[in-house]
């Protein structure tokens, strides 16, 4: 019976010891989104091709810092990949130099294990908080990259009205114009 009450706990442990950094890391990784681009309302009341190339101005402004948070999002979560990575080598090492312990003298190697087991578990744990990060970095690019889908939709929106309300001469003075980013 205290055989059973041993490994239960062992596992409730051992889950625990992933569970609970991942989730500490998405809490962390939410507090740390990049915050979304701001969008103005749509205007009904625009009459004039003037005021449909000025939306249009200010729809592209907006499609670029989408498009910016979105990249921005993007390198955050490859660092945090990147990073994922390189703890999940270093446990893997720690792991490695457990097994070969096997290969020194007993006293030594009972010790030398431990404390390579004992390193991989920190190493573990720290690559389970990051990959918390990760999830909620992974989040904010899905959210970013709508945001964007969203503002291209807005942008060819306006485009479409230019097309629809504006002399040919005054359409092309205003989608001519450089672009804001």
């Amino acid at each position: 019976m205290f055989f059973w009450l041993i490994v239960i706990a062992a596992a409730v442990v051992a889950v625990a010891s992933v569970v609970v950094p991942v989730l500490l890391g998405r809490s962390a990784g939410k507090t740390r989104r990049i915050p979304d681009a701001p969008v103005a309302p749509d205007n009904p009341n625009l009459a004039t091709c003037r005021e449909f190339c000025h939306e249009w101005d200010s729809r592209r402004s907006e499609l670029c810092i989408a498009q910016a948070n979105e990249t921005a999002a993007r390198n955050r979560a490859d660092a945090l990949r990147t990073e994922l990575g390189i703890a999940l080598a270093v446990v893997g090492g720690f792991l490695a130099a457990a097994v070969a312990a096997g290969a020194i003298p007993w006293p030594a190697s009972l010790a030398v294990a431990i404390a390579a087991l004992a390193a991989a578990t920190i190493a573990a744990t720290v690559a389970a908080l990051i990959g918390g990060l990760l999830n909620a970095a992974d989040e904010d690019v899905a959210r970013k990259l709508t945001a964007s889908q969203d503002a291209r939709m807005r942008v060819a929106d306006a485009r479409s009205q230019i097309d629809a309300h504006c002399p040919p001469a005054e359409a092309d003075a205003c989608l001519n114009r450089a672009p804001p980013c």
